[in-house]
Parts: structure tokens; sequence; C-alpha cells
């Protein structure tokens, strides 16, 4: 019994000392975080939010980390505190690592670049003196821990300190995620704009319970947040575009019409006469192009390289900023040239931030008669033609994006259309390696022909008007679709980065062009830059304003290809994935997750690693004009950046 209490009473003196330390490490945490943070205006409203964040989510799940460490003091009172004061070195040394490589590349270190530098030191430019530098820092780290757990046992030796330290840790958690689905949905880049800069941070939202309490918390009121004139700050480093915009006067006669045309999960072999006749022999007479790649798996991922067109990874920053950026340049450009928009969407943009950072001040229409989504495509096809109606009658250039559900799980169609045979619905529940895609496949097929019947009756509107030769169309997807295609029990999307999920149909038809079959690799990246620079004006570098390519000019032979998911994002890199998961590291073919990825070239993927930070410079003060960009004939400074913005 006495040894029972005596190992009893070393866990309680180790637990006790190694809370101490955990909170004695805040001051040298909040310095590391704060240091992420450069070019964000830091006030008492972000230091007390960073505060919690910090205490909250990053010191409380190391206390219950370190709490289970501990009870090796049941055994031995210096291994008590030998292991977790271990443990909570490689934590702060992992932050201090972090921290420099953020202020570097823009990117956090995960388990994907630790393997990915162990094995390529050289080739990321790490060198031998680098490494054995950072062995000396986690020394002195190490030693550092061990001197606080040892000081914590004199200044901590009461328990009801430690618990009313972790009773504040609870409190100050919660206020922080209050606060920050508070500021989420009112856009208040205050909050916001601190998210990129921390590891590893998937703070809370809610749609719901912002829109009920979230005018109830003052700072958060929506005079605070709405300034999107010329005071409106961009939060951090991010600049976006990185020049200011020249554009040259166009007659708006010249200009053309563009009409975005976009099937949800449409995977790029289902494009075919058989399943989408009439986007086909819409096909005969534009671009296909056969090796064409979203920039997600997820809609969200999609939608922003397409109307962005940078790299899915600035998706955080974008959100954060998004009072300030106001739209992408193709969207703000398109304003300015005095465009009508009519956007067709039920897919929730509101509450993913799609509204906010890509349709700020033009309305989305989410609201479509029927009960499936077959019956609402058929309606939204309607709106559509009577949209195309009033802006033909007034003869005025407009933009407009139909976004067609039928073929989102679990893929619905008109019973007289379904004509793929046999054909039900899919259990996911009970789904598994051996299970023959072949009728959920053919559900999932009259899905897009029931959808290719609503784009013929567009194409059919516009050629009866005379408009089609006055019109840019694109028919795409925001992403794939997979059916266990490799027996490895994957379906839908959002879950790996092959073909079936990430290579989409991308046929784009332009007035006056030859049809032309592009076989070279290309991405959604690539659509805003073609139009800014053929068809709206805009005479600067693509490199400017996007990641994309020209896909009316030589197209390269090998690029390297960021696609995001929800969660994570990989680097393709030809044929091979390179999947950055926070707990994991995946490397698998394009084509078959089951098969190990090659070597990585490391030129393509030190590209890939440029494009991800080039957004990046200085800080500025970007103004986001709520008037839209001002056409220039010269290298006058577009409102939307600052002249002084860093090349």
């Amino acid at each position: 019994m006495n040894r029972l209490l005596s190992a009893l009473g070393n866990y309680r003196n180790a637990l006790l000392s190694v809370s101490g330390a955990v909170f004695l490490n805040l001051p040298l945490l909040l310095a590391i975080f704060w240091r992420n943070q450069r070019g964000v205006d830091m006030g008492p409203l972000q230091v007390f939010y960073l505060a919690g964040v910090t205490l909250g989510y990053y010191l409380l799940p190391v206390l219950v980390v370190l709490a289970v460490a501990s009870l090796t003091a049941l055994a031995s009172r210096r291994c008590g505190r030998i292991l977790p004061a271990v443990l909570l070195g490689l934590f702060i040394f992992y932050m201090i690592l972090d921290s420099i490589v953020f202020g570097i590349y823009k990117f956090h270190i995960d388990l994907f670049w630790i393997d990915f530098t162990l094995h390529n030191a050289g080739g990321m430019g790490v060198s031998v003196g680098m490494m054995a530098t950072a062995l000396v820092v986690l020394a002195l780290v190490l030693g550092l821990e061990f001197l606080l757990v040892r000081v914590a046992a004199r200044l901590l030796r009461r328990a009801r300190i430690v618990w009313s330290l972790v009773a504040l840790t609870l409190v100050l958690f919660t206020a922080s995620q209050v606060m920050h689905i508070a500021a989420y949905e009112k856009d208040d880049a205050r909050i916001t704009s601190l998210t990129p800069g921390l590891p590893f941070y998937l703070p809370f939202v809610s749609h719901k319970h912002a829109v009920r309490y979230g005018d109830k918390l003052p700072l958060f009121a929506d005079e605070d947040t709405a300034d999107t004139g010329s005071g409106a700050k961009v939060h951090g480093s991010f600049r976006y575009p990185r020049r200011p915009l020249e554009l040259t006067p166009l007659p708006q006669d010249s200009l053309p019409n563009i009409l975005m045309l976009v099937l949800e999960s449409w995977r790029a072999d289902e494009m075919n006469a058989r399943v989408c006749p009439r986007v086909w022999d819409l096909g005969t007479k534009g671009s296909v192009f056969t090796r064409h790649f979203s920039s997600g798996n997820s809609t969200v991922a999609g939608i922003f390289g397409l109307f962005y067109g940078i790299q899915p990874t600035y998706w955080d920053e974008v959100k954060a900023n998004s009072k300030a950026l106001h739209n992408p340049v193709l969207m703000d450009v398109l304003q300015e040239r005095g465009y009508a928009f009519g956007i067709y969407a039920r897919s929730k943009f509101k509450r993913h931030k799609i509204k906010d950072t890509v349709f700020a001040d033009i309305t989305v229409h989410e609201d479509f008669a029927g009960k499936t989504f077959a019956q609402q495509d058929q309606d939204l096809t309607d709106q559509l033609l009577g949209f195309i109606d009033a802006q033909d009658t007034a003869g005025r250039p407009f933009m407009a994006m139909a976004f067609f559900k039928a073929s989102h799980f679990d893929y619905s169609s008109d019973p007289q259309h379904q004509i793929f045979q046999p054909a039900r619905k899919l259990n996911m529940a009970v789904a598994d390696r051996i299970t023959d895609m072949t009728p959920y496949l053919n559900r999932y097929r009259n899905a897009v022909y029931w959808d290719d019947v609503q784009i013929g009756r567009i194409l059919d509107d516009l050629r009866a008007r005379g408009l089609l030769e006055r019109t840019i169309v694109l028919v795409t997807s925001d992403h794939g679709e997979e059916f266990n295609d490799n027996g490895d029990n994957y379906w839908g999307h959002g879950s790996n980065f092959t073909r079936y999920q990430t290579q989409v149909p991308f046929v784009l038809y332009l007035p006056g062009r030859a049809p032309r079959t592009v076989d070279a690799v290309t991405s959604h990246l690539d659509l805003a830059p073609t139009l800014l620079k053929h068809y709206l004006g805009c005479a600067n570098d693509t490199r400017d304003y996007s990641d994309g390519v020209d896909l009316l000019g030589p197209l390269p032979e090998r690029r390297p290809l960021v696609i995001a998911s929800y969660f994570n994002h990989a680097i393709m890199l030809g044929e091979d994935v390179f999947a950055s998961c926070p707990m994991q590291v995946r490397k698998y073919k394009l084509f078959d997750t089951t098969l190990k990825a090659g070597p990585p070239d490391l030129d393509l993927m030190r590209r890939a690693l440029a494009d991800m930070a080039r957004f990046y410079g200085e800080k500025k003060t970007a103004a986001a004009d709520a008037a839209q960009p001002t056409v220039r004939s010269g290298p006058a400074p577009h409102p939307r950046a600052d002249a002084g913005a860093t090349p």
C-alpha cells in the first residue's frame, strides 16, 4: 500500500511539474505565433484571440498528452519527468522550425515535407550546416524544457493553481472559437487573417449559429466589418495581384459574352458522344482539352481555381482577406467592362464562402423549383434562358454561370432519359472492394445525360438568337467522381487525388477560332489568364495575377499541378501524386492509389513550391476599391493593388 501511495504521489508531483512547464511555455509559443503574423496589424482583439488559441487549441491537447506520458512516474519518478519534458521539447522545437519554414515558403511543416526533406535534403537546399544548427537548437530547447519542469515544480506546488490555469484555458479556448465563428461569418479579417499563420489550425465554423447569434457580439457587428472602400486592408503578406493591372480601352460591342456551364462531379472519361452528345458536338466546333485537371477534388477548390487562376493553397488567405480583395481579378474586370451577371447555382456558395470571395456584390440565384436536383436543373435552365433573353434584348454583354447538380451523389435524372441500364442507387455504407461499379456508374451517366439535355437547350437558344458566334462557352466540372475504379473501395470525391477525382472535361468554344484537340496537361488555373489576356484587354504578364498558362499560347511540355481537397492538398508531377496530409504521407500513381509514386522531379517540385509562395510579399496597404477597376491606357495603378506592390 505504501508503495502504491508513493507511486501515486510521484505521478501527482510529475503531473503538476509538467503542467506548470506547459504554461510557462506560453510566452515562447506566443512569440513564435506572433512571428508568423508578420504583416498583420495586431491590436488588443487579435492578441486576446491569439492567446486563447495558443492556450486552448495548442496547449490544452499538449496537456492531455503529457498527462498520459506522466504515468511513467508510477514506475519511476525520474521517467515521469524526463519523458514529458522530451515530448514538450519536441513540440516547441517543431513550432520553432515550422515558424522559420513558414517565414520563407509560407507553408507549414507536416509529415509529407519531413519525409520529403529527409530523402531529398540537398534538392530542398538543406545543407549539413543547417541540419547541425537545427540539432543545436533542439538540444537547447530540450535543455530549456528540463529547466522549466524543475522551475515549475517549485513555483506551482499547489494543485489549485494548475487546475485554475486549466479552467482558464478552457474558457479562453471557448471564447476564441466563438470569436472565430462570428468573424468567419462576417468576413472580419482582424480574426480570420490570423489563421494561415497557425499550423494545423482548423477553427470552428457554424453558419447557423453565427447567423443566429453573431450580431449579439458587438465586436463583430456589421458596421465594424462592412468597409470595402479605400480603407479596407489586406492583412498579412498576401499580394494579389502582384502588380497593378493595365487595362486597354475596348469598345463594348467587341466584348464577347461568357457562358460557364459546370456539371457537378463530372469525370473526364464520361465526356463522350454517348453520355453527353450535345457537349460532344460543341467540342467538334471548339477546343477539347483531353488532359485537363481541376484545381481540386472538392467543389470549393475547383471553383476557386477556375475563377482566381492561382493555386488552391491560397484559399485560406483569400477567405481571410475577402473584404479587401472583393473578387478575383477576372470578375472585377468583367464588372468594369459593364457585363451583366447571371449566376445560377444551388451549392451552398454562401456557406462555403464562394459567394463572399468570388461573387461579392453579385447576386447568386439559388432557388429552383423541384424536389430533385434533376428537376431543379431544369428550372435552373429555364431561369438562365430568361436571363439570356433579357440581356439579348438590352444588347448588353453578359457573363453567366450555370452550376448543374444532377450529377452530384446520389445522382438524379428524368425517368424518360435514363438510357443507361441497369442503374440503381449506391449505398456507400455497404460498398466494398468487390462491389460492381456498373449499375451505379450507369445511374451517374443518366444524370450527366440529363444535364447534357439542358445544355443542349441553352446552345439551341444561343444559335436561334444568333448569339453563339458572340459567346465564349465553357463546359467543365468542379471535380471528378470515383467508382471503385481500382478496386480499392474509393467512391465519390474528396478522398484522393487520382485522375478519377481530379481529371475533368474541359470544352472551350471560342468564336472564330478553328476546332482543335489539345493533349497537353492543362488546369482550371488557365481559364482566367486566357480570357483576361485575349478577350478582356488585360495587358499585364499573366504571372502578375495567375499561376495558370495561356491556353491559346505555347503550352509547357512539363508542369507541376497543385490540387486541393477539403483539408489538404497534393502536388502532381507527371504520373506521380505526392499528397500532403497532416498525419500521413501518401505517394501514389495518378491512375492507381495502390501503386507507389516514383522519386519526385525536384525541378518540378521547386516550381510548385515557388507558385505556392509567389503571391506573398512585403507588407503593403492594399485598397479594395468598392468602385470597380478603372480602364487604363498605360501603366497606371489598378485600384486593387498598390503602385508599390512587391514585384
